[in-house]
């Protein structure tokens, strides 16, 4: 019955779509089972009738139940493999590559992963901890990746798109010269080839349990993890794969292995080895772990392998780490990203690297929100000394091990005592970046540079001379598909001496990518020495994290060695206690974690009304790689090497006629309105997430009577006077990663510069009524607000209220629906003759110019106003602990924290509001909100 009817189904699917399986159109090898069914006998299609007949309502259900277990496999399991046919295998390029004009065809003829249409964020799995800090890390650009299509597809140049203004035989000999170009590649460096596999698999349910920490009897028996001769292929070919990649690096900076004696290698090894201790006595090579550093990568290298989990990078720092003066892709840790993304992607994980740097701080506004904002981290970079070289980097250590569903393996220079503290458990690093540059070839002048390979020109070379080619970096890339409205600058600004150039980045990150290479090596070690010893899957002793998770942070948590309080805890001596739980919060600084911005928890006015931004950006396609970036013909593309498959290439149809021939369909303007539509397609979530402008319904307000200090009563209603400063456009998507697109306002004349810095916040003054947010779960007893005084200049009219005589102007409680297109409106024509929108982080003017001497700020938690701050004790915390930080404590409770542990928090509702009779019009901002 069953048989016949599922013979049934199968038959009917393919005669009703008569197409080849999607897969063959990435041009991914595949088995598939469609040839089972190219005939049967006649008995068989009249029991299969009858069987649907009497059966319908059984096997609709089993098939339904068999299609839901499979879409959720492949979705909420192993999420990060939505794009590909097997887990171990290229799944760049091919149908997802809209940039090119068989992919973009592919998506007009519904393929491609723009059209998976249940991919939303309450699908995807996020791992929980024991403290239940867990941070939402994800979104759909990540997944959908266009960017990664076009960046690693080994069958098609991304400098081949018919998105470049070039003519169309410029781009087929740059198509041309790439396929020879990959052709020598796989010949003299080899290639990945996919893992041969039978049938379909049963996949391991890791949502059962927490940081996926499955144990090993709950794996399925035909899974591939279990499987000795598959994970005995897969092991050989990654092991090949990683070391294909490592000794192409070695090249790239003047170290080829080949020809080399074995003590000659061993040379080259240290050079770009890593040193284990704490710190090592005499550390050689590019960096150094402490041993339980480097065995805390390696853990989590195997686990993010066994489970096919995401794994995160993420570098936190100032104007330098974020590359200013470069293009963004361009940064350190983007570049591991570069290398190592398709590396990943063969090995079964998705790599997902943020640079959450930005220019004019330090780390602190986002470390005070732990892992919040910065999302969650499985590798960590601290590179903050210009502008953060006091106490406040200790909080950054101590957040990195207390929150987030991970402890990441944390780079920095700044360690503190956060290696004692956590009695060694910690997984600590740091890099030797201006020794290893030593050791590459030294440039000594302009005509002796161009004997060396490219990568190490002017890198070890006097001041001088590393000014000749410092930055490569572009403002515009020519496209068919946009066209700027400003004229477009030469090149970025911010390209000053303590700015690093492009390679001087490159080099950085490629010490980023040696770590984790080497943490690789070392994992596929611990899984063969694993498997031989205790047999299929791997033990749980070497791969689950949460018990290493759980003592690092217990340890620190408890820690009392010293009596003196740590570093941490003297900078907050007001509240010690957030060096030793998990702190979180909200934000609108970018780069960030779309999934926590400040404006989300902000209630609107009875009217509607909430802060929002009607700002668009120009264009939301990726931004094509600059062509004067290539790297150049003869020299070791690291790249390249990383990409390279055996697989063939996807049967896709790529030509196209040039120009706009109205004979033809078939030509570049459709081509570039589908790669837009696609692209759009892809960003349908963001969109209606981001748009702050959409109009709210009147809500209804219970009149909450609160008694104030001069005992009047009033009413908490959140108001109608707050607005948003220097907002990014409420399209835009500006989580750091690649696929970040950020900072494209029309009148920009850098468009491609890529980064995501952005200062933006709520103003209010003393006209704007309350601000009322509410704050998801307050366990600790600790509210933190940072607050800007300065971000309003003292003669400069705030434009919602320099008309308004009285609080929201008499209109509290009004509830006729906010009319958004007028206040635009009136916002565009009132922008032509003042301008306060653009605001530098520097100062031009004292606290005395702004503030009223009859300042207050009140303070409410649900519904009750528990603090007046008068001006004097409200100055008092103007006092930056770190570059352009301030921080006012709105809440410590620690009765709170004494709770019993079965209470988790409850919802608090935070309302904040300014009084001034003497300077009534004087705003300030709030720009983040932090808790425990």
């Amino acid at each position: 019955f069953v048989i016949c009817q599922s013979f049934f189904f199968v038959s009917v699917f393919l005669l009703l779509t008569m197409v080849a399986p999607p897969s063959s159109r990435n041009g991914h090898s595949q088995n598939v089972i469609f040839n089972m069914v190219a005939s049967f006998n006649t008995v068989c299609i009249a029991k299969s009738f009858f069987a649907l007949l009497l059966g319908f309502i059984l096997g609709n259900l089993l098939t339904t139940m068999e299609f839901d277990s499979k879409r959720n496999n492949g979705v909420s399991q192993n999420n990060a493999f939505v794009h590909k046919a097997k887990v171990h295998s290229s799944g760049f390029g091919g149908v997802n590559n809209i940039a090119q004009p068989g992919g973009a065809r592919a998506y007009a003829e519904g393929e491609g992963v723009a059209h998976i249409e249940d991919l939303h964020i309450d699908d995807l799995f996020i791992p929980s901890n024991n403290l239940g800090h867990e941070v939402i890390s994800i979104g759909r650009p990540n997944i959908i990746n266009h960017f990664g299509h076009y960046l690693h597809d080994e069958f098609r140049s991304p400098y081949a798109s018919h998105l470049y203004d070039k003519p169309k035989e410029f781009l087929q000999e740059e198509q041309d010269s790439y396929i020879r170009k990959m052709k020598q590649i796989r010949e003299e460096w080899g290639a990945w080839t996919d893992i041969e596999d039978t049938g379909d698999r049963s996949v391991p349910d890791f949502r059962t349990v927490p940081l996926r920490d499955l144990p090993n009897e709950a794996f399925p028996q035909d899974t591939w993890q279990t499987d000795p001769l598959y994970v005995t292929s897969f092991l050989g070919e990654a092991r090949a794969l990683i070391t294909r990649v490592t000794e192409a690096i070695y090249a790239e900076y003047g170290y080829p292995l080949k020809g080399l004696s074995q003590e000659e290698k061993e040379s080259v090894y240290k050079k770009f080895g890593v040193s284990l201790g704490a710190p090592p006595a005499n550390p050689e090579g590019v960096a150094w772990l402490t041993e339980a550093g480097m065995d805390g990568l390696v853990r989590k290298l195997l686990h993010s392998m066994i489970t096919n989990d995401d794994f995160y990078v993420v570098m936190a720092g100032h104007s330098a780490a974020a590359a200013h003066g470069n293009n963004f892709h361009q940064s350190s840790i983007l570049q591991l990203q570069y290398i190592l993304e398709p590396l990943f992607d063969k090995l079964g994980m998705r790599l997902i690297t943020r640079n959450m740097a930005m220019g004019g701080v330090g780390t602190l506004h986002f470390s005070l929100a732990g892992k919040s904002l910065y999302g969650e981290a499985d590798f960590m970079v601290w590179d903050s000394g210009m502008t953060e070289s006091g106490p406040t980097a200790d909080l950054f250590n101590k957040q990195a091990v207390l929150s987030g569903a991970r402890m990441p393996i944390l780079i920095t220079y700044k360690q503190f005592d956060i290696l004692k503290e956590t009695d060694g458990k910690a997984w600590v690093g740091s890099i030797r970046l201006k020794e290893s540059i030593a050791n590459l070839p030294e440039t000594k002048d302009e005509v002796q540079v161009d004997t060396l390979p490219y990568a190490t020109r002017f890198l070890n070379t006097v001041p001088r001379l590393e000014k000749e080619e410092k930055y490569n970096s572009i403002c515009w890339e020519d496209r068919t598909d946009v066209t700027p409205d400003t004229k477009q600058a030469d090149h970025p600004g911010s390209q000053v001496g303590w700015h690093p150039g492009f390679r001087h980045h490159r080099f950085e990150g490629r010490i980023y990518t040696l770590i984790i290479l080497e943490g690789l090596k070392r994992a596929l070690d611990k899984w063969e020495e694993g498997i031989q010893r205790d047999g299929f899957p791997l033990h749980e002793s070497y791969w689950h994290v949460g018990e290493a998770y759980a003592g690092a942070r217990e340890t620190l948590r408890t820690y009392e060695g010293d009596s003196a309080p740590s570093a941490c805890e003297k900078t907050f001596s007001e509240f010690p206690r957030i060096c030793r739980i998990a702190m979180a919060g909200y934000g609108m600084w970018g780069p960030r974690n779309m999934h926590n911005d400040l404006l989300d928890i902000v209630k609107a006015a009875p009217n509607g009304y909430k802060p929002f931004t009607s700002q668009k950006m120009l264009y939301d396609s990726f931004d094509l790689l600059p062509l004067a970036q290539k790297v150049p013909d003869g020299e070791i593309d690291v790249h390249a090497v990383a990409i390279a498959t055996t697989n063939d290439a996807p049967d896709l149809n790529h030509d196209y006629v040039d120009g706009n021939n109205s004979n033809t369909t078939e030509n570049r303007r459709w081509l570039q309105s589908l790669t837009k539509q696609a692209m759009k397609h892809g960003l349908e979530d963001i969109k209606k997430s981001n748009t702050n402008s959409a109009i709210r319904k009147p809500r209804k307000l219970s009149a909450r009577k609160l008694a104030e200090g001069d005992g009047s009563l009033s009413e908490i209603v959140p108001g109608r006077g707050w607005e948003m400063r220097t907002p990014f456009s409420n399209d835009a998507y500006c989580d750091g990663s690649t696929m970040s697109f950020c900072q494209r306002d029309p009148k920009s004349a850098c468009l491609a510069y890529g980064h995501n810095d952005g200062h933006a916040s709520l103003a209010g003054n003393p006209m704007s009524g309350w601000l009322v947010t509410t704050i998801p779960r307050v366990k600790e007893g600790i509210i933190l607000v940072r607050l800007e005084w300065w971000c309003n200049g003292p003669n400069t009219p705030f434009r919602t209220t320099k008309d308004w005589k009285e609080v929201n102007d008499g209109k509290t409680m009004d509830t006729t629906p906010f009319d958004y297109d007028a206040y635009v409106e009136r916002r565009e024509l009132s922008s032509q003759h003042d301008d306060n929108t653009d605001r530098s982080l520097a100062v031009n003017f004292k606290i005395e110019h702004v503030m009223a001497n009859d300042f207050i700020m009140d303070v409410a938690i649900n519904g009750k106003i528990i603090k007046s701050m008068e001006k004097d004790e409200w100055i008092k915390y103007t006092t930056e602990l770190s570059k352009n930080c301030a921080v006012w404590p709105i809440l410590n409770d620690e009765d709170m924290a004494k709770r019993n542990d079965d209470w988790d928090g409850e919802e608090m509702e935070l309302a904040i509001r300014f009084r001034s009779n003497e300077k009534p019009q004087q705003p300030f901002c709030i720009s983040h909100i932090y808790y425990a």
